[in-house]
């Protein structure tokens, strides 16, 4: 479930008699699903296919993922899949979900929101702690108070979350690379006692079978372990990946880290010719430490959202964000918005 991020527009209209006032108001709010593809979706069949898989995740957010019951057993323990525990013998099977040949990896999806050490995360009051949304959704939700830099921070999460709710619905490939750990790494002054990052991770992605996690070897780094770079490029060679998309974050620091271990395996393992590697800047994430007035300039537009043009051209940048070597090879989607109304009374 990832409504918070969605519920982008907002208009009230409170109608208030003095001296009696009637505490009951319309509120009439906008949810706004992404749904992401390589390029502009033109046609009406391929419209309609798309609204189809947004309406399916709404329908889910609205139904499973709203019942108490579920939530509770989000918080239990990931619900996908570790990649350890596919036999070899089952990795072709994994070539029904890398269609087109494409698999995408994501690093250490909202690292931000749950793992950041940053003065700007307070804590949610104690009425909120039993909030119906997970966390990303309630920071969403948060006024960044004209701080551009906090409002880049909040929609690249939105962004991230939005990818992988649209690709585990899909049942397309994914592999997540989770910081190694990661519950003795969580910010407990944001986050809770609760495993709050179990329950974004499940809800977003939707308990889809297409969906792989990894652990990093270091929680505030991306690189993984020797045994499980080998893991995961058999596993995508088994499966006839062609295309390797990367995203999450932090641009030049964790997922540097990935982008350049593999690049450097691919090569090891006479893959390079049979696969490609690229960074899809709409589902990356820079640290907030490298929001430079430079690199910031711009990349918001007109509606707070990112203008990912500017993302992409400042990622072309070699000492952009921290990068200090290699500048990847980067593959542009289109993010098409789908908004329905809803209107409930409060």
């Amino acid at each position: 479930m990832f409504q918070g991020w969605r519920k982008i527009g907002l208009s009230v209209l409170c109608i208030i008699f003095i001296p009696i006032v009637f505490s009951g108001c319309v509120t009439a709010k906008k949810e706004v699903y992404i749904y992401p593809f390589p390029k502009k979706i033109k046609s009406e069949k391929q419209i309609a296919r798309a609204k189809g898989v947004v309406e399916g995740i709404r329908d889910r957010n609205e139904t499973i993922e709203n019942s108490p019951k579920w939530i509770d057993r989000s918080y239990e323990s990931l619900m996908i899949r570790d990649i350890r525990d596919v036999p070899r013998a089952e990795y072709e099977e994994y070539a029904k979900y890398a269609r087109g040949g494409r698999a995408f990896v994501i690093v250490h999806p909202s690292y931000f929101t749950f793992f950041q050490k940053d003065d700007r995360l307070v804590p949610f009051d104690p009425v909120e702690e039993a909030y119906p949304k997970n966390l990303v959704e309630r920071l969403y939700e948060r006024s960044s108070f004209f701080d551009d830099n906090m409002k880049i921070m909040q929609e690249q999460e939105r962004n991230i979350a939005g990818f992988l709710e649209a690709l585990s619905s899909e049942e397309l490939l994914v592999l997540l690379v989770l910081p190694k750990g990661y519950k003795d790494f969580l910010n407990r002054d944001f986050v809770g006692e609760r495993d709050e990052y179990a329950r974004y991770i499940n809800e977003i992605t939707n308990e889809s079978a297409s969906v792989l996690y990894v652990e990093s070897s270091r929680p505030d780094q991306g690189f993984v372990a020797q045994e499980a770079m080998d893991r995961i490029l058999a596993l995508f060679d088994e499966a006839w990946v062609k295309r390797i998309y990367l995203g999450g974050g932090y641009v030049g620091r964790c997922l540097q880290d990935f982008y350049k271990t593999l690049s450097r395996d691919l090569g090891r393992l006479g893959l390079r010719s049979r696969m490609d590697a690229y960074i899809v800047p709409e589902m990356t994430a820079v640290s907030p430490l490298d929001l430079k007035e430079r690199w910031t300039e711009g990349l918001l537009n007109d509606k707070g959202r990112i203008n990912y043009k500017r993302a992409a051209s400042n990622l072309k940048e070699h000492h952009a964000y921290n990068i200090q070597s290699t500048v990847p090879l980067l593959r542009r989607f289109h993010v098409h918005e789908f908004e329905f109304e809803q209107s409930t009374i409060r």
